[in-house]
This record gives C-alpha cells, sequence and structure tokens, in this order.
C-alpha cells in the first residue's frame, strides 16, 4: 500500500523534516548541471519562440531522435569539419530533449506514454551515436580489429542503458516525494494498467510498464514501514539525503554525453569513450549503495533498534 508524506512521522519520524520551499529547492538538484545551467534555459527561450507552432512534445521527441541519428552518422565520416557539426547536432539533440518536456508542460500534454516515448527516442539516439563511434574508431585508428572496438561499444552502450535506467528512477522516486509528497512511479503504473484494463494501450504504454516494474525490481531500498514517500520527506533535511540528491543530478548520462560530445569535437573519441565508461561505472555503483545506506539498510536498522528498545521498555 502507497503511504503518503503526511504519514511519515508515524513511520519514520520527522526529526529531518524540511519545509517544502526547502524541499523543491533540493529537488533543483536532480537535474544535471549542464542541463540546469543552459539547456533547460535555453529550451524555454525556444518555448517562447515556437511554442505557439502547432507541434505536439511527440513531434520534437521524434525530431530530436532524427537529429540524434544525422549527428551520429557525421561522427561515423568523421572528417575535422564532420566532427564540430556532430557536436553542435548532438548538443541541440540534448535541448531538444529538454524542450519536449518544456513543451509537455506548458501544453498541459505530460502523460507517462509521452515520456516512455521519450525514453525510446534518447535510447535510439543514444544506440545510434555507440554505432557511430565505433565506425569510426575502426576508420581512423589504422590497424584496429572491429571486433574488441565493437565490443568496447557495446560495453559502453550497457553502461549508457543502465545509468539511465536507474537516474529515471532515482530521479523519479526522490523528485516526486520532494517537490509534492507523492509517489510518482505507482502513480504513472496505475495510469498504465488502467490503460491495459481499458484495452487501450499500446505497444509503447506496455513496455513503459516493463520498465517501471524492472526499476522498481533492480533500485527500490527497502523503506521502513514500506513507505518511500515519507522515508525520503522525513530525512529530506539530513546531510546524508542533501548528498544523494545532488549525486543523483551527477549521475544522470547526460554528463557522460557531455564527456562523449566534448571528445568528438576535439576529435578523441576512443579516448572520450574510456573516460565515459569510467565515469558511468563509478557514479552507477555509487548511486546503488548509497541509496540503500541511506534510504534503505540504515533506515531498516533503526527500525529494528526501535523496537527493541520499546519491547525493552516494556518489559521492565
Amino acid at each position: 500500500m502507497a503511504h503518503s508524506a503526511d504519514e511519515s512521522s508515524s513511520l519514520v519520524g520527522s526529526g529531518a523534516t524540511i519545509s517544502l520551499e526547502e524541499r523543491r529547492a533540493l529537488a533543483e538538484n536532480l537535474d544535471d548541471p549542464l542541463n540546469r545551467w543552459y539547456r533547460y534555459p535555453a529550451a524555454r527561450a525556444l518555448l517562447r519562440v515556437a511554442g505557439g507552432l502547432p507541434l505536439r512534445p511527440d513531434h520534437i521527441t521524434y525530431i530530436h531522435t532524427l537529429v540524434g541519428i544525422a549527428g551520429a552518422t557525421l561522427v561515423a565520416f568523421g572528417s575535422r569539419w564532420q566532427l564540430v557539426v556532430a557536436f553542435l547536432f548532438l548538443e541541440a539533440r540534448m535541448v531538444l530533449d529538454c524542450y519536449d518536456g518544456v513543451l509537455a508542460r506548458a501544453k498541459k500534454l505530460s502523460s507517462p506514454r509521452g515520456r516512455t516515448l521519450d525514453e525510446l527516442g534518447d535510447a535510439v539516439g543514444f544506440i545510434a551515436l555507440c554505432i557511430g563511434m565505433t565506425v569510426h574508431v575502426y576508420r581512423h585508428r589504422p590497424g584496429t580489429e572491429l571486433g574488441p572496438i565493437a565490443a568496447f561499444g557495446a560495453i559502453l552502450l550497457a553502461t549508457g542503458a543502465m545509468n539511465g535506467h536507474a537516474y529515471d528512477f532515482y530521479k523519479r522516486r526522490l523528485g516526486s516525494a520532494l517537490r509534492d509528497g507523492r509517489d510518482a512511479i505507482a502513480d504513472e503504473l496505475e495510469q498504465k494498467y488502467a490503460l491495459v484494463r481499458s484495452g487501450r494501450a499500446t505497444g509503447i504504454t506496455r513496455f513503459g510498464i516493463w520498465f517501471d516494474r524492472w526499476q522498481v525490481r533492480l533500485y527500490e531500498p527497502r523503506y521502513v514501514g514500506g513507505n518511500a514517500v515519507g522515508t525520503v520527506v522525513s530525512r529530506a533535511g539530513t546531510p546524508s539525503v542533501r548528498f544523494l540528491v545532488k549525486l543523483i543530478g551527477v549521475l544522470s548520462w547526460d554528463n557522460a554525453l557531455a564527456l562523449l560530445h566534448i571528445g568528438i569535437l576535439f576529435g578523441a573519441v576512443l579516448n572520450a569513450e574510456i573516460v565515459a565508461l569510467g565515469y558511468g561505472f563509478v557514479m552507477f555503483t555509487s548511486a546503488l549503495v548509497l541509496t540503500r545506506r541511506v534510504l534503505g539498510t540504515r533506515g531498516a536498522a533503526e527500525a529494528r533498534t526501535t523496537k527493541l528498545d520499546a519491547g525493552a521498555g516494556g518489559d521492565a
């Protein structure tokens, strides 16, 4: 059963609870730095210019996916000027990726289906980029065998997929709890199940259900009383949760993509892949371990201690 934030004090204690305004300010750190500093501001500026056009968020998702594929194709050919243009295309794709969400909120068209479609667009763009970088390295490093380079590209792709998968879960889990005191993951799953029951579910909706359920299985820690929202809200003022929120922002694979884009700009594609792979592994492992310690394991230990203390008091 889902718990509201108002129930948190009875389940996990409220000693570290902070105000709603402070929680929402803290939640801003869940967006990665480059998105906060320039991509979302650019997307909001684009909304003022192009928001009146008859374009839906889904259209922007299709456009940014195609722009990403075009950038990856330029990387594969890989002349000096093509790499510069590819960098511009790939960064434009990132701004448009922010813009589809900005447009959806502005036109009140946000939906679980749209979010899943955006995730699929991101996946297609990243797959194309990994293929483009693999072809580039093979063509521009004489004596390089395709097998090892392709295997390395596949490892990078898997690392990026896991980072993106984990980041999406943690951002929704922490973000919805901090901003609104609700469980966005449970809410979206219920909307998708409702579509299935009504017979109106598309393949995208069913993929979204599979995506969300695997996120919960892989990344959800065990909360005190089973209360995810209450645990996050009640501990939002602790140094460990504040650090965790900032770490999740750095976990975002968009940070690794920025490293790849810079490497492409300067023609150091393989070096950028190596750096991004190391970055992704360290951030994914750190976020997974810290989340369980901050929101799960430590809390469960506290609950057991509290129960034992209560029992001891009763015996006395």
